[in-house]
């Protein structure tokens, strides 16, 4: 404990003092830090029972509402120039290993207000004291603008989360099944949101919390051979959690679905095609934070092309799976599709329609040959399965 940090700040006309207290990093206590607010109705949050509160997720205590009591300032509002704003700001307070992070779709679209709740993205690896010192010291600021970034180590690494108040209030407001939450109930709001809706399934309300539309919450028990991704294909531009949620097939043409995929999409797109995501991708230090993130392929398989890891991305080719957009566009077109099976003299013929037909489709063999012995995963997958017994390479 060789290092004692405080952070001040001024709230509501109040000093308050956030006194960062290191503990080894490695030693048996697995949430390394512990913070406390000086100032009126002082309350400490330093030891080993409130160290678990701070940094466990699911715990019903929200530690924002101790160290922010007070009202919290506009966001970005789902808005991406303002989206990039706050990257420029926010990312030299993390630095790279903890601000390459949030570039990542599952962060980005809470940072952006598009949902409340950013999580399973993985781990940082050998988490080092700075890392844990930059985001304490940050809290403060993100908090004042209803933005929260939640570390919580793990022995596979220190597994980071991001809420927002604003996308709280944004998804409560398009649903009218579960209570309203207005921004001004600030951080000790969401504590007593959360307790209204304890009663509720767990799953939905994560869902719910991660921006999912209410046709996918109303699929989460959609078995598992029926269900289908949604679309986003932006979401990989930088290797995560992906923010995907699974549809009922029939569900996947409704017009909630398109609208909010379009809006994911059309958000990430606009921030990442930004100068700013540009020029970091050029520097060696978020680079090299990237790469850490991304050096197991297939996944991140977009992002290690950029990266220059891979001469050539063929994703689709190495997976096994059908992608969303292949399932989707299959039912879209099934009786054509129905037609070209019943006529392809061979695979390769089959493979050779369905890139003419679906030009980003980049179908292969493999793929399909993949797919026919994983049949359950398309109403259509019997045809391809009762046709290639007879087909020949």
């Amino acid at each position: 404990m060789d290092r004692v940090r405080q952070i001040a700040y001024v709230q509501d006309g109040h000093a308050f003092i956030v006194v960062i207290v290191p503990i080894d990093v490695k030693a048996s206590c697995d949430r390394p830090w512990g913070c406390r607010r000086l100032g009126p109705g002082t309350r400490s949050l330093a030891g080993p029972p409130e160290l678990s509160r701070m940094f466990h997720c699911e715990r019903p205590d929200h530690y924002e509402a101790e160290i922010w009591p007070g009202t919290v300032a506009p966001n970005v509002g789902r808005d991406a120039v303002k989206a990039v704003k706050l990257l420029e700001n926010l990312y030299p307070r993390l630095g790279p290993r903890v601000g390459s992070f949030l570039v990542e779709s599952c962060s980005l679209l809470t940072l952006g207000d598009w949902r409340a709740l950013g999580r399973w993205s993985g781990f940082l690896k050998h988490v080092e004291v700075s890392d844990l010192e930059r985001i304490d010291a940050t809290l403060p600021w993100l908090l004042a603008r209803g933005l929260s970034l939640r570390a919580r180590r793990e022995p596979r690494g220190l597994a980071l989360e991001v809420r927002s108040l604003h996308g709280l209030a944004h998804l409560t407001h398009h649903h009218s099944g579960l209570p309203p939450f207005s921004i001004e109930q600030g951080w000790a709001g969401l504590r007593d949101w959360m307790e209204r809706v304890s009663g509720c399934s767990k799953d939905y309300i994560e869902g719910f919390l991660l921006g999912y539309p209410e046709l996918a919450l109303d699929s989460l028990h959609t078995p598992v051979e029926r269900r289908m991704d949604c679309h986003i294909p932006e979401a990989d531009y930088f290797h995560c959690g992906y923010p995907i949620y699974f549809l009922a097939p029939e569900h996947c043409q409704h017009p909630q679905i398109i609208a909010h995929e379009h809006s994911w999409n059309t958000f990430l797109a606009e921030v990442y095609q930004s100068g700013l995501i540009h020029h970091w991708q050029e520097q060696p230090d978020f680079r090299q934070a990237r790469l850490a993130r991304c050096k197991a392929p297939p996944y991140g398989s977009r992002e290690r092309h950029r990266l220059g890891l891979d001469l050539h991305v063929d994703y689709l080719g190495v997976s096994g799976e059908l992608c969303s957009h292949h399932l989707r566009w299959l039912h879209q077109h099934e009786k054509e599709v129905r037609q070209a099976v019943d006529q392809a003299a061979n695979l390769d013929a089959l493979v050779e329609w369905l890139n003419q037909n679906h030009p980003e489709g980049h179908y292969h063999p493999n793929l399909l040959r993949q797919w026919v012995k994983n049949h359950s995963d398309c109403p259509l997958a019997p045809a391809f399965a009762s046709k290639s017994a007879s087909w020949t390479d």
